[in-house]
């Protein structure tokens, strides 16, 4: 689901992430843990398009994900959410939700009727 190959990240004179590889398959629950500092936020704003790799590729479902913007990476339904997360109050809450993952089948009511399949699936 999930691979990257030699991700890395420098920031003038600082290495942030060193040639990282992993592959997270489907069905699973994956941790990434370390101490402040070692790199975990920069791997996942590389892994998001947030960020551009300095060196490496990233796969996503086996399409290349590095180099794309980090909208077209949500579109192909590679999405992550802040540690800060915050509402915007003068929305309601369904457009807060709308808002946090775009374009989703199940956005228009009409889709409930003729596309119930598709909104199962996502």
């Amino acid at each position: 689901m999930l691979r990257i190959e030699k991700a890395t990240k420098r920031f003038g004179g600082l290495m942030a992430v060193s040639h990282v590889s992993m592959e997270i398959g489907h069905a699973r629950i994956t941790g990434l843990i370390g101490p402040n500092g070692s790199g975990k936020s920069t791997l996942f704003h590389l892994i998001t398009g947030f960020y551009r790799l300095d060196e490496g590729r990233i796969f996503f479902e086996d399409k290349r994900i590095s180099g794309l913007r980090p909208h077209r990476i949500s579109r192909r339904g590679l999405i992550r959410t802040f540690q800060q997360t915050r509402i915007l109050p003068f929305m309601t809450v369904r457009d807060n939700l709308l808002a946090a993952v775009p374009d989703q089948a199940g956005e228009r009511v009409s889709s409930i009727f003729f596309t119930p399949g598709r909104i199962r699936r996502e």
